[in-house]
């Protein structure tokens, strides 16, 4: 797991790519990553209820 510090979706898929190239990953070997976008703040779409809030997890 990297922490990349691109602004947009594009620079970090470069920047992963960038990653992957320096870890010695040659074209015949598969190497696969995902880019996944963390927000600054994390808001549930509403009050979490009792049973949400002890179990952690979110009902529909």
């Amino acid at each position: 797991m990297h922490a990349l510090h691109s602004d947009n979706h594009a620079g970090a898929h470069l920047e992963a790519g960038d990653i992957r190239n320096e870890q010695g990953y040659q074209d015949d070997q598969t190497c696969d990553f995902t880019v996944i976008e963390i927000a600054s703040t994390a808001q549930a779409p509403r009050r979490l209820s009792w049973l949400e809030r002890i179990t952690g997890k979110l009902h529909a």
